[in-house]
């Protein structure tokens, strides 16, 4: 749908009345939802919209359908190879050695080739390799939180095909407020919020500000816009295959018929 966008006050956002923003350049390797999908040049890349049910679909794309995902987990491989990509078994789960987490763990990935089609970088290439496409990707699916950053590592030959599971923003930070004063074992445990009602969380500099929206349109920090808005709205409209966490069933099942990825033995008793 490429019909002009409202801004919060109906106006189209910072552009006057009708305009549109423009999706960044950045995010051209990730493909449009009006070109069909094609499983031979692109890779289902799951953006990660943390407490929003991403635990249940890693475990899906694991258990359900026996997919090799690059996650956040290559780090946890035995004997961890810093120099190859290879894939390992975690808790009967298949995971590519990268970490699609942080800047340094995709500069990582897209050093050593995980997506293929993208040339290797000629002042780092042995010789005789400089130049060449990488191999064919051991990645059944990509996972991660920072799109912008994880874009990089797909290329006009070999583009990600971008899906994530939506949750209530409220229902969210409810969520998030719970699982953060108690995880004591996550390094996001927050001990202060033991001491907080939901109340003066909410009220509080702990709660997050429009993470989804920050995240969309690569901006951290400082205050939103509401071309900022329309230009999120824009992104998930254009690039995005929507799940909803309040109907997982429903959402998983979309994604399986999408990709159209094969069932594994025992997959109905593995759907979180």
């Amino acid at each position: 749908d490429d019909r002009p966008e409202a801004g919060i006050d109906g106006t189209g956002g910072a552009g006057g009345k009708g305009s549109k923003p423009e999706i960044p350049s950045a995010l051209s390797s990730l493909s449009d939802l009006s070109e069909p999908y094609n499983s031979d040049d692109e890779i289902p890349y799951f953006w990660d919209v943390h407490f929003s049910g991403e635990s249940v679909a890693e475990r899906y794309f694991a258990k359900c359908h026996g997919l090799v995902q690059a996650a956040e987990h290559g780090l946890r491989q035995p004997n961890y190879n810093e120099d190859r990509l290879e894939v390992f078994e975690l808790k009967g789960r298949k995971y590519v050695n990268v970490d699609m987490s942080t800047k340094a763990g995709i500069e990582r990935a897209k050093k050593l080739g995980l997506v293929p089609g993208v040339a290797t970088d000629d002042n780092e290439a042995p010789d005789g390799e400089k130049g060449k496409p990488s191999a064919q990707s051991l990645a059944d699916v990509v996972v991660g939180p920072s799109l912008h950053s994880v874009a990089t590592v797909f290329s006009p030959s070999k583009k990600g095909r971008m899906f994530a599971l939506f949750r209530h923003p409220v229902d969210r930070a409810v969520g998030m407020y719970y699982y953060l004063s108690t995880a004591s074992w996550d390094p996001m445990y927050n001990p202060r919020l033991k001491d907080m009602n939901l109340a003066e969380y909410a009220r509080s500099g702990s709660i997050e500000h429009n993470w989804v929206t920050r995240f969309l349109v690569n901006k951290p920090r400082g205050p939103l816009s509401k071309h900022d808005l329309a230009l999120a709205k824009r992104i998930v409209r254009r690039k995005v295959l929507v799940g909803l966490y309040e109907d997982m069933d429903t959402s998983l099942a979309r994604f399986q018929r999408y990709f159209g990825w094969d069932e594994e033995d025992g997959s109905d008793d593995e759907r979180g």
